[in-house]
């Protein structure tokens, strides 16, 4: 198995961490009964895409990128 790049592993950090801010700022945001519809959509995407980025790592991590490539 080859390990990831820097890079592949710095672009994986960022997308972790821009999904941690996504996650505070709806922490933060006041739910109501009138907000709550928004407020789960905007969780719902916010799970969806943390699930992508566990499997883009496992992925990145568990491949050899010269089988991918094949």
């Amino acid at each position: 198995m080859t390990a990831p790049s820097a890079d592949a592993l710095a672009t994986l950090d960022r997308q972790a961490s821009a999904l941690l801010d996504r996650l505070e700022a709806l922490r933060r945001q006041p739910v109501t009964p009138q907000t709550l519809p928004e407020w789960l959509s905007a969780w719902r995407r916010i799970k969806c895409d943390v699930q992508t980025l566990w499997g883009t790592q496992i992925w990145a991590t568990n491949v050899d990128t010269r089988d991918a490539e094949a």
